[in-house]
C-alpha cells in the first residue's frame, strides 16, 4: 500500500473537479449573464457531477434551491460501492457548494460568547443532519 504523504495526483485533480463541479448552476444566455435565477437548479453541477462519477443516490439539501437563507449550507451527497484489496467499502462523498453561494458565507462571521465560531460550528452540524438522513 503506497503512503498517503506522498501525494496523489489522481485524488488532486478529483479534489479540483470536485471543487469546480460544486459551483451553483445557473442557465446563461449566449453572452454568459444568467438567464434567470433560479434557484432549484442550483445544485445541477454537483449532482451531475456525482452521477457521471458513478454515485447513486445522489440527494442536494434543501439549502441548494433556497434564494437566500443566512448562515445555511448548500451541500451534496451520494454513494459508491468500491473495493479495495479484497474488501467492499461504501464510499460517501459529501460536498458542500464551494461558489455561487447565496448568504451561506454570513455564517463565516458569526462567533459565540464561548469563542466558539458558531457559525463554522452550525455548518458542520447541518452536513452531519443531511449525512445521517
Amino acid at each position: 500500500m503506497r503512503s498517503s504523504f506522498l501525494g496523489c495526483g489522481h485524488l488532486a485533480l478529483l479534489s479540483a473537479q470536485a471543487a469546480s463541479a460544486s459551483f451553483s448552476y445557473y442557465p446563461t444566455a449566449g453572452d454568459g449573464e444568467p438567464v434567470a435565477a433560479d434557484d432549484s437548479q442550483s445544485g445541477r453541477n454537483i449532482s451531475d457531477f456525482l452521477t457521471s462519477a458513478g454515485f447513486s443516490d445522489v440527494e442536494t439539501n434543501k439549502y441548494c434551491s433556497l434564494h437566500k437563507e443566512e448562515n445555511s449550507l448548500g451541500a451534496a451527497i451520494g454513494r459508491k460501492t468500491i473495493t479495495a484489496y479484497g474488501k467492499t467499502y461504501t464510499l460517501l462523498a459529501i460536498m458542500p457548494r464551494s461558489a455561487g453561494y447565496k448568504q451561506e458565507w454570513a455564517g463565516d462571521f458569526t462567533i459565540d460568547d464561548e469563542s466558539m465560531h458558531s457559525g463554522f460550528h452550525d455548518a458542520r452540524d447541518e452536513l452531519l443532519r443531511f449525512m445521517k438522513q
